[in-house]
């Protein structure tokens, strides 16, 4: 990973319009040649990414998307695959004091931003999928970064599935939604292992709520660490994998229609 200079890093760079921007101009790759799905990111390609977040020049995202449209890399593409592994490259280059701890969560930030901008053309009320699943995804008590939640939220909206974010909700406010509206499952978004408790707090109003009958899927980090979701959280279902989760709802869940 390239290093920086402290004086190379704009901590608060006015170049952060540059993200809206770049998520317009790839959004506007509908087609993209399918040479990329399932494919690592390009290493020149992902290099500029890491450099657009960590320094926030709007520049270099400006010819990053030109680079996304000459190849045809989609929108889904760079949700899925780039910004996971520029997270990955980040965390890494702080772990081993390349970058501190501030460069590191800014540049989490603008990629959150980014993923949040391409979020606003994945909306399931207007998918062409007539599934009319909901989902309620929950990120528990002490999780500090969202960003898997936001990447995983995204490709659920692009499957045509309703998603209900909800942050570290009370036990009321989570049995008050989960008797007011109807979903399919109950999707927990755990990255580390102090949220446990919190996470298994959460099955059990599950549970109490709907006696059991409402799948509840983990997804997250915590599914590497070999089968803690199921032995501790209590979940139905541990995976990393949207499509895979949603292939289990079908065969546990019925459908309800979006309230």
């Amino acid at each position: 990973m390239t290093r920086f200079a402290q004086k190379e890093i704009t901590r608060f760079a006015p170049g952060e319009k540059g993200i809206s921007q770049f998520a317009l101009q790839v959004v506007s790759i509908l087609v993209g040649d399918g040479t990329h799905i399932g494919k690592p990111p390009r290493a020149d390609l992902l290099e500029q990414l890491i450099t657009a977040a960590l320094t926030g020049d709007a520049d270099v995202l400006a010819n990053l998307s030109v680079e996304f449209r000459k190849l045809r890399i989609p929108a889904d593409v760079a949700v899925d695959t780039y910004i996971p592994a520029a997270v990955e490259r980040i965390g890494n280059a702080w772990h081993n004091d390349e970058i501190d701890i501030l460069d590191a969560t800014l540049a989490t930030c603008r990629l959150q931003n980014l993923v949040r901008e391409f979020g606003r053309a994945w909306n399931a009320d207007s998918s062409a999928s007539n599934s009319k699943r909901s989902v309620l995804m929950v990120v528990p008590d002490g999780e500090q970064h969202t960003l898997g939640t936001m990447i995983a939220t995204t490709q659920l909206r692009r499957l045509g599935v309703s998603v209900c974010v909800q942050l570290a909700p009370s036990r009321a406010a989570l049995g008050d939604m989960l008797e007011n509206r109807r979903y399919d499952g109950v999707f927990l978004s755990v990255a580390n292992l102090h949220s446990l408790e919190a996470a298994e707090n959460i099955v059990k109003t599950v549970r109490l709520k709907r006696r059991s009958s409402i799948p509840v899927v983990v997804g997250g980090a915590i599914v590497s660490f070999n089968n803690v979701a199921h032995s501790t959280i209590g979940a139905d279902m541990t995976t990393r994998n949207v499509r895979e989760a949603l292939e289990f709802l079908g065969q546990r869940a019925p459908r309800y229609a979006t309230a």
